[in-house]
């Protein structure tokens, strides 16, 4: 199935607090697109339907949404780092 980018990925360049950083393994991406329907606004796919590389800084706002896109990926190619700590 492919599916198609959005164009935007959350950043917050402002350096402060209360960001979430998910950490793209694209190597382990499987195209699934699991991430993406959970948060399209948060997980940009290429054409082909597979994460498209770099990570991605989410702000407080959108944890729960970037918390829920990567613990859908069946391949584990989303790392969450939030404040000391890191899932997968």
């Amino acid at each position: 199935m492919a599916a198609t980018s959005s164009g935007s990925r959350i950043s917050n360049s402002n350096g402060e607090g209360g960001v979430m950083r998910i950490e793209v393994l694209r190597e382990k991406c499987q195209g699934h697109a699991r991430c993406w329907a959970q948060s399209p606004d948060i997980y940009g796919l290429d054409d082909e339907g597979y994460i498209l590389p770099g990570d991605i800084d989410v702000p407080d706002e959108r944890k729960r949404a970037a918390w829920l896109g990567a613990k859908s990926c069946p391949e584990r190619a989303l790392v969450i780092h939030d404040e000391g700590e890191t899932s997968r």
